[in-house]
């Protein structure tokens, strides 16, 4: 770089009054090249530039001489700007091929030939913003690299950018570039500046060098220049490009005035979005500090911009922010809250329905509670309870507990404690009046039963033991000799859930009103499957295992879960969240009504109807088997909760050998067998095959359980083999699943599973499933 510097200060310090010469020109060998079909394609200022073919090269390349090569004045300012551009090596910035001497003498230099138009002429049609603000990030690009450089270019426009046919951009003219060398104190020592052609807009020889409207204060002024000068002009370049009529009807002495005063007052009304104007005014600053520190900067804000994020220059507030955030997802944000009304007018709905019904049932107890509110005033008038009672006409009594039976277990199942407790206070009104109604009695009775009221259910048996005889047993065994002031504990609980089995609705009333202080109890969903059974005999066994908010249900004759009071799911009484329902024989939907989930795994069910679960306002992600609904039905549901289809590969189904067996000893599994016999055994392989419409990665899921501690098998595709640790289920009665992605050839594909070693830590082996690719 000293030596090139040199050359262009011994260049500069030439006498005038001595004889015209160019030293550069004396420095530049005479060409071997021949040019042919030479044909001008531009012409301005002191240059012309003409479309050649070069033979050495066999190409055409763009030619520039002098207009007037006679004017020896003129041609070190020529070949300084080819070499200053030779500098520089960027696919935005136009490349030198060559610098010579012709046959003539004359110099001339060659460059890449592009096709296309220059900005300025690219502008005058209607351009999307985006495709201008790609175009100027390269501008930054191009100019970031010539500041690396330590290069300005100082005539920053749109007629010294080409834009290509296929979106190339370049930037040319490099005539009034300056190259600049610092100190570590970063002050300008020596520079030299290469005088350029005066194409259009250029001002006179010996004065400050530019385009009005696009230079800056200190370049109209003849201050030092520096990075910040063509951040000046990068801020008016794209003030034009959003802008193209800018500064139409202006005059030179306006547009002048302008970069002087830094005069933007026709951005505040021009049309553009404010992070945009933030830009440009920040890098028009009159003051140079208070424009960007580096074209970096400047471009990295337009490209925050470009990925819908507000720029550093505008300043944005909180609700800026936000609609940035919007905008930057679109499509989240509409599907967000797409889904967010859905679940609102879902839920709207449920909760009508729910109204409605509360609202049949609250419409006949109104009528209770206005008799029970006249009982109520007579008591506080008279102080002889029995003597107010005895006044009451028995058609008011008899209707009080007639209304109250009617609506009372579903009113209890519903809203537990609260419904209870009125129930209570109803009962004993009519129990003062009639109390030899044995009806009346029971339902007393089962009401201290269900609220674990050891004291008043006591001495109420007492009183009808005759027509309480239901409960001698119970009270035989577990209430004679019991402290009855000490609350009941979960297993006492337990003892009377299982004592009403005889009575299913009895036994969900004392679920229903206690699950919420027992429902965290390890064996509390034994309760549940007890309680299915116990309204469903033909289900024969039921098994529902519960951990960390997940639910595997079981059960091969399991078909119906459902009370038959609320017609709602049994499972409701469980705190869970996802529900993976195993083997079954589950048909309908509605059997999962009022259950508060957020995953459904159905795919092992006979379901073929999925609109009652729309019911659930929050459920979000199913799981079915590939073509297990209709496929409309499947893609007018994809609007309300997200879905994966699957395809099963039953591991009874697949080629086992070397000891490996089925079995149906334990539970849980989701078909009627599962494969054991891998304990203490490495020769046991199952293989599966699998046929894949095109090669490529899949997702495979297996399900397995581990009953001792981790297992580690050997997973197979293809013949390649790869170790994988499954871990522990604890029990063998739980299942549990590892999903891994596999890569699978295009047709048929053989999977293998084996133990690795020869240990009690082994599997039993449920299925396989791949997750299939939908559009």
């Amino acid at each position: 770089m000293s030596d090139f510097l040199s050359l262009y200060e011994e260049a500069e310090s030439y006498d005038e009054t001595q004889e015209v010469t160019s030293l550069l020109c004396d420095q530049l060998p005479q060409t071997a090249d021949k040019f042919t079909d030479e044909t001008v394609i531009a012409t301005g200022g002191m240059k012309k530039i003409s479309k050649v073919f070069c033979n050495s090269t066999h190409r055409y390349v763009a030619k520039a001489t002098l207009n007037e090569p006679s004017k020896f004045e003129l041609r070190d300012a020529f070949i300084r700007e080819a070499r200053l551009t030779s500098l520089l090596d960027h696919p935005n910035i136009i490349k030198i091929y060559q610098i010579a001497l012709s046959d003539e003498g004359e110099p001339f230099f060659t460059m890449e030939l592009k096709t296309g138009s220059s900005l300025q002429d690219y502008i005058q049609l209607d351009r999307k913003q985006n495709i201008l603000l790609g175009i100027y990030v390269k501008i930054c690009d191009a100019i970031s690299y010539a500041h690396s450089r330590k290069i300005l270019h100082l005539d920053l426009k749109p007629d010294n950018v080409q834009v290509g046919e296929y979106g190339e951009v370049i930037v040319c003219d490099w005539g009034l570039g300056k190259i600049l060398t610092r100190k570590d104190a970063g002050e300008e020592t020596s520079a030299y500046q290469v005088d350029a052609d005066m194409l259009n807009h250029c001002t006179m020889y010996g004065e400050a060098k530019g385009t009005p409207a696009y230079m800056a204060p200190e370049q109209l002024e003849g201050k030092n220049k520096n990075e910040q000068t063509d951040i000046y002009a990068l801020g008016a370049l794209l003030y034009t490009l959003l802008v193209p009529d800018r500064l139409k009807g202006k005059s030179l002495d306006e547009r002048l005035a302008q970069s002087r005063l830094g005069d933007l007052q026709g951005l505040s009304s021009a049309d553009l979005p404010k992070s945009l104007s933030a830009v440009i005014a920040k890098a028009m600053s009159v003051d140079c500090g208070d424009r960007y520190k580096s074209v970096e900067d400047l471009k990295n804000d337009i490209e925050r911009y470009l990925n819908s994020y507000p720029t550093f220059a505008q300043e944005a507030g909180l609700l800026t922010q936000l609609s940035f955030l919007w905008r930057r997802n679109k499509y989240v944000s509409l599907v967000l809250t797409s889904s967010c009304m859905v679940i609102i007018i879902s839920l709207l709905l449920f909760l009508q329905e729910i109204k409605q019904s509360e609202s049949d049932t609250l419409q006949a107890l109104e009528k209770s509670e206005s008799y029970a509110s006249e009982l109520e005033k007579t008591l506080k008038e008279n102080k002889n309870l029995e003597e107010s009672i005895s006044r009451m006409p028995k058609k008011i009594v008899d209707r009080i507990f007639s209304d109250n039976q009617k609506y009372r277990d579903y009113q209890l199942l519903m809203t537990p404690k609260v419904s209870l407790e009125r129930s209570s206070r109803y009962l004993e009104a009519a129990y003062e009046t009639t109390p030899g109604d044995i009806y009346l009695v029971r339902a007393l009775a089962a009401n201290y039963f269900i609220s674990l009221n050891y004291p008043k259910f006591v001495n109420f048996y007492k009183k009808h033991s005759k027509e309480l005889i239901f409960y001698a047993p119970y009270v035989d065994k577990y209430l004679t000799g019991r402290d009855l002031t000490v609350q009941a504990n979960y297993d006492e609980f337990v003892a009377m859930v299982n004592f009403a089995k005889r009575l299913p609705v009895l036994m969900e009333l004392l679920i229903a009103y206690n699950a919420e202080s027992f429902n965290q109890e390890e064996s509390f969903p034994k309760l549940i499957s007890s309680l299915i059974t116990s309204y469903y005999h033909e289900n024969h066994k039921v098994e529902i295992g519960l951990n960390d908010y997940k639910l595997d249900l079981w059960g091969p004759q399991l078909k119906y879960m459902t009370s038959p009071i609320t017609q709602l799911s049994l499972l409701r009484y469980l705190d869970f969240k996802d529900l993976f329902v195993a083997d079954n024989s589950i048909t309908d939907a509605n059997e999962f009504a009022g259950l508060n989930l957020r995953s459904l795994y159905l795919q092992h069910t006979k379901i073929k109807d999925l609109r009652p679960l729309l019911t659930l306002p929050s459920l979000d992600h199913v799981t079915i088997n590939d073509g297990q609904v209709p496929k409309e039905q499947l893609e007018s549901f994809s609007r309300r909760f997200t879905k994966d289809l699957v395809e099963i590969y039953p591991a009874s189904q697949a080629e086992y050998t070397g000891g490996v067996k089925t079995n149906f000893d334990h539970i849980n599994y989701t078909s009627s067998k599962f494969l054991d016999g891998f304990f203490m055994n490495i020769d046991g392989k199952v293989k599966f095959e699998l046929n894949a419409e095109k090669a490529g990665e899949e997702l495979i899921t297996i399900r397995y359980s581990a009953g001792h501690d981790d297992a580690v098998i050997l997973f197979g595709v293809n013949g390649v083999e790869q170790e994988l640790i499954l871990k522990s289920t604890k029990k063998w009665t739980r299942w549990s699943t590892y999903t891994l992605p596999v890569k699978l050839n295009q047709g048929e594909n053989r999977i293998t599973l084996r133990m690795k070693f020869r240990t009690r830590n082994c599997i039993n082996l449920d299925y396989l499933s791949r997750k299939v690719k939908t559009d």
